[in-house]
């Protein structure tokens, strides 16, 4: 998306003068999306959340200038809302308290913790680091 502009949509009409200029308006109107009636810009007027829509249909009509007997048509406009990762992880099962005996070997499996992710599109890995600790040796991974 270049400087906010999402699409430009455009009509002819082969009428001269006035007749032929052609204006441009969502039916009915969104509350997203804008449209300049002169141009044909589509822009965002509003922040979008993949998690709330993914998808937005919107009618473009366009109407000529014809002082007599304006013709108008519609058009479908399909936009899709691209996920971006915009929601943090969240561990699961909290809190987390765990035991283990003294005498344990290297490698034992101390504890299972798991995280998922909230964002709704293509899943990505979660990394998993520990961020303070004592005497901890974890094995990384990636779920």
């Amino acid at each position: 998306m270049k400087d906010g502009v999402l699409e430009t949509v455009n009509a002819t009409d082969p009428d001269q003068g006035a007749g032929g200029s052609v204006l441009y308006s969502f039916q009915p109107p969104s509350n997203f999306f804008a449209i300049d009636s002169g141009r044909g810009i589509v822009s965002v007027i509003r922040e979008l959340d993949y998690e709330v829509t993914q998808a937005y249909q919107l009618q473009v009509n366009a109407t000529d200038q014809d002082k007599n007997k304006p013709l108008s048509t519609l058009a479908n406009l399909a936009i899709t809302v691209t996920d971006v990762q915009d929601m943090d992880p969240i561990f699961i099962n909290l809190p987390y308290s765990t035991n283990i005996y003294e005498n344990s070997p290297p490698g034992t499996t101390v504890r299972m913790i798991t995280a998922i992710d909230q964002d709704k599109g293509r899943p990505r890995g979660i990394g998993y680091t520990i961020v303070s600790a004592s005497l901890i040796t974890v094995a990384y991974r990636y779920d």
